[in-house]
């Protein structure tokens, strides 16, 4: 289970550069694994994670490209913790 909030907002920036800013709040749990043997420790229990963080949008040639920069609010011990993420997508 996952619930995103998110919105975008212009940073001031000409719009031919096709740049534009976001804030998100991300939150979410993971449960009842069948099957966890043979890899690292997972704690399947219900426990609410969650994350805020800024994002930096540009629409390239090739396609949108996000950058991601998040910062953990409520983690687990045995959580990885990843700041920065970088997606291209595309739309067919």
């Amino acid at each position: 289970m996952s619930l995103r909030f998110e919105a975008d907002f212009p940073l001031g920036l000409p719009e031919e550069y096709g740049i534009s800013g976001g804030v998100f709040y991300d939150m979410g749990s993971l449960w009842s694994l069948d099957n966890t043997a043979g890899v690292a420790p997972v704690d399947d229990g219900f426990e609410l994670r969650s994350a805020i963080g800024v994002s930096l949008f540009w629409a390239t040639p090739i396609g949108p490209l996000r950058l991601n920069f998040a910062k953990p609010i409520k983690k687990n011990d045995l959580d990885e913790e990843y700041t920065f993420g970088i997606t291209l997508s595309t739309q067919f």
